[in-house]
Formats: C-alpha cells, sequence, structure tokens
C-alpha cells in the first residue's frame, strides 16, 4: 500500500458537569489520490517561493525610486519607503504562511 494521508478530526467536548473529553475520528479516507491534493503540493512548493522572489523584487526596485533624491522630501514617499522595508520584512519572515 502506497503511503497516504488520511483525513482525522480532533474535537474536545464538555458534557453537563464540565469534564472535557478529547475525542478523535478518522474517517479513514485517503487524499494522496486526488489531482487538486497534488496540485496543492506543487503549488506550495514552487509558487510560494516565485512569489516571495518577485515580492522582494518589486518591493525592492520601489524603496530605491521612493528615497533617491527627487523623492526624498515627501513625508509620503518616506512612509512608503518605511512600507516597503516592512513588506519585505514579512516576505522573509515565514514564507507560505
Amino acid at each position: 500500500m502506497e503511503n497516504s494521508t488520511w483525513i482525522e478530526y480532533k474535537t474536545t467536548s464538555n458534557d453537563t458537569f464540565g469534564n472535557t473529553e478529547n475525542m478523535s475520528v478518522s474517517y479513514g479516507r485517503r487524499i494522496n489520490p486526488y489531482v487538486e491534493y497534488h496540485i496543492s503540493l506543487k503549488l506550495i512548493q514552487y509558487g510560494f517561493p516565485i512569489l516571495i522572489l518577485i515580492g522582494l523584487a518589486g518591493n525592492s526596485v520601489s524603496f530605491i525610486v521612493l528615497v533617491s533624491r527627487r523623492l526624498r522630501n515627501t513625508s509620503a514617499c518616506v512612509y512608503l519607503a518605511g512600507l516597503t522595508c516592512t513588506d519585505n520584512g514579512f516576505l522573509v519572515q515565514e514564507p507560505g504562511t
């Protein structure tokens, strides 16, 4: 049998006396054979890094333009230059999350 992923739901319920009970239900349904599952894995594997690289490049170009001598004097450009730095930090922080 091939390596497959099973769908499992874990819930916590309270009865009328305030006791908590952990319940785990496994439906035994394999999700590996579905095409959507494989497409989503490929998107996570290749799509997110491409989007991160495009975002980093675009934000870096925007930062360079916004801190040029001509635009540096306006407060909006200083704000937007700071925003591009924080956007780059967010992109690098946790990719794909």
